[in-house]
């Protein structure tokens, strides 16, 4: 989970445009991140699965750029990446 998850889930509330605080409801943010979650893991099982067909069938310049865009939102997701 990235750093503005896990704070949006530990102090349910940040700042819209205008810098002007708004809350929100627990079930809200709750409920978003266990989607959040849930694409994710889609994501990174669908990357094992392109990974593998690259392997087996051969890499295509296509197929490479598509999955390192994939990795690189999965790195941001997690936080490995600013």
């Amino acid at each position: 989970m990235s750093a503005a998850s896990e704070n949006l889930k530990r102090h349910q509330s940040q700042l819209d445009m205008d810098g002007c605080s708004v809350g929100v409801s627990r079930q809200a943010v709750d409920e978003t991140l266990e989607q959040y979650d849930a694409m994710l893991a889609a994501l990174k099982e669908a990357t094992l699965q392109l990974e593998y067909l690259a392997d087996k069938f051969g890499e295509t310049g296509t197929g490479a750029a598509v999955l390192s865009r994939i990795n690189a939102v999965i790195s941001k997701a997690e936080g490995r990446i600013p």
